[in-house]
């Protein structure tokens, strides 16, 4: 979880004793305390832009995850356990809370905070939905019922969320994705509510601290010494060993920090650090964001963000995407978005918000490193430096534009007002109101979102339409037909996606219809999500789909059977 060391098995001890890092470090910095705005005034972020405080302790500390509600709320999640010392004596002790923050008098900062759940260990990670809270508090998945901001009785989802590992290698995320599923990092399922039921299923495992998507749900997330990984395809079809998921979207591991940075694990191992002391790569990266906010201008729309909380910094990753596959580049060289040369300042998870604006969760302290990994070198380096406390603080920032104003947005009570927002040029406002809508049971709003199946030129409101429709249980094959024979790829693949959720006795023929079409146009990109229904028995066996996609992809069957059946498989499953 949270951090991330870049190797697992701590060195034999002798080797830690020979290292001195107070003698050979005298010109390294101290770490002192500073207050949120002492903090800011040492960081430096991309011109044009600059770095706001949101809130910081009393009125959040040690925040790792954060939910927004409708109202602007902030739902945050405290990890105030985690590694009391060096030692970690007092982790398990009920320290942990779930806070909400609210901004009573719209100057921008959160003022309030009323506690929601108390005296939980180590809680990890929150969803809204359904009028109520899902929350990770190892090894248990909750959900609990809001009422009036109170919590009612909580309902026991998943004993066996996180079972076993430690914190930097437990479930995480509970990202609410565009399909209606629920994914985590470091989770091999998924989860989703139908009524007063919860359905899990199996899924992918991926990443280790953090979990986003982009526009049209795909995920994307990383593992503490890989920059960004990712997935090609919709999350639904992610198996083991499949090419085309976990895939290495950013393989440039650089990272280039604003100060020396002796203070992490390994960093007796010659290459770790440069010359000047430097974290050379990736050691702790977490918490990613595919920023999809549209207040910073279309250069920034679908980058990807990623925390460097050993390095004290946050990363602007450059995607690419060709419909066949996601790429990526980091967007500068020698430099950082946001660099800080304070050294506990600790980005563990980033997020886009309602206001577009880039959110960054700093639990603010001097040990991130678990005890499980932590070196008798680190923990010189923290007692020399007097970083074990203080273990009180918290900060919540956002990036937004120098020159703009903060555009609040109202979520009307009305089905119509939310329909309308399927268009907004926010990712986050498109998907609280698919949200809102669901949630609401808005079944009045059906009509609407029919009517929006059919707008051209506007793939993502047709997208959004389609999976709200879906999550009122209102999606049928009448509306799937068009979508399939789509002018956008993006609004084709993902009607495919949903017609595992609605394919049955009475409309297969009247499917594999359409299917067959798509290949017989020889769609390549809509072929692979055939490929997909047909290896995971969505579409019956015998049925011919896989001899046409073979008659009509004669050389890409050649190349399969001849290079990538051998260690993929003949399903592509692997072997």
């Amino acid at each position: 979880m949270l951090l991330f060391s870049a190797c697992r098995q701590a060195p034999p001890k002798a080797v830690c004793a020979a290292i001195d890092p107070v003698a050979s470090r005298k010109s390294v910095s101290p770490a002192p305390v500073l207050t949120a705005r002492e903090s800011i005034s040492k960081m430096k972020v991309e011109p044009g832009l600059e770095v706001k405080e949101v809130a910081s302790e009393p009125v959040v500390i040690a925040p790792v995850a954060m939910a927004f509600d409708d109202k602007g709320r902030m739902w945050v999640a405290e990890m105030q356990g985690y590694m009391p010392d060096t030692t970690g004596k007092g982790e398990n002790e009920p320290r942990g809370k779930i806070a909400i923050l609210e901004d009573t008098n719209h100057d921008g900062m959160m003022d309030t905070r009323k506690i929601f759940l108390d005296k939980l260990v180590m809680p990890r990670a929150l969803c809204l939905i359904d009028n109520g809270l899902l929350y990770a508090e190892p090894p248990n998945l909750w959900f609990v019922p809001i009422h009036n901001l109170q919590a009612g009785k909580k309902l026991l989802v998943d004993s066996a969320y996180a079972e076993g590992g430690n914190p930097e290698h437990q479930p995480n995320g509970l990202m609410r994705a565009i399909d209606n599923w629920i994914y985590s990092a470091n989770c091999k399922k998924r989860y989703r509510k139908k009524g007063t039921r919860w359905l899990i299923e199996p899924a992918l495992a991926r990443g280790q601290w953090g979990i986003s998507q982009d526009n049209y749900g795909r995920l994307f997330y990383n593992n503490n010494s890989e920059n960004l990984l990712g997935d090609y395809y919709s999350p639904a079809f992610g198996k083991e060993d499949s090419a085309g998921f976990n895939e290495n979207i950013v393989s440039d591991n650089n990272v280039f920090p604003a100060h020396p940075t002796p203070g992490v694990n390994r960093g007796y191992i010659k290459g770790i650090l440069d010359d000047s002391l430097r974290l050379r790569n990736f050691t702790a990266a977490s918490g990613p964001v595919i920023y999809r906010g549209g207040l910073f201008g279309k250069n920034y729309e679908q980058n990807a963000f990623v925390g460097e909380p050993s390095a004290n910094l946050v990363k602007r990753d450059i995607l690419m995407d060709s419909g066949y596959k996601v790429t990526g580049r980091q967007a500068y060289h020698g430099k950082e978005f946001l660099a800080s040369t304070d050294e506990r300042f600790r980005p563990v998870t980033l997020y886009n918000g309602p206001d577009g604006a880039l959110y960054v969760l700093d639990m603010y302290r001097g040990i991130i490193q678990h005890k499980t990994y932590l070196t008798d070198y680190l923990k010189k380096e923290i007692r020399s430096r007097e970083l074990s406390s203080p273990l009180t603080c918290g900060r919540i920032y956002k990036v937004v534009p120098e020159i703009s104003r903060d555009t609040v947005v109202d979520f009307p009570s009305d089905p119509a007002g939310l329909v309308q927002l399927l268009d907004h040029p926010s990712g986050w406002v498109r998907d609280k109101a698919q949200q809102l809508l669901i949630d609401g049971k808005c079944r009045q709003a059906v009509p609407l979102l029919r009517n929006n199946l059919q707008l051209a030129g506007s793939p993502l409101t047709v997208v959004h339409s389609l999976w709200t429709l879906e999550g009122l249980g209102q999606l049928t094959v009448k509306d799937l037909f068009p979508l399939i024979n789509n002018s956008s790829p993006q609004v084709r693949v993902q009607a495919l996606t949903a017609v595992a959720s609605l394919i049955n006795k009475k409309n297969r023929s009247e499917l594999l219809q359409k299917v067959g079409e798509l290949i017989d146009r020889k769609d390549s990109l809509s072929v692979v999500y055939t490929g997909f229904l047909n290896r995971d028995n969505t579409l019956p066996k015998n049925t011919g789909i896989s001899e046409k996609n073979r008659l009509v992809f004669p050389e890409g069957f050649k190349l399969f059977n001849t290079i990538c059946k051998t260690c993929h498989g003949e399903d592509g499953n692997g072997i």
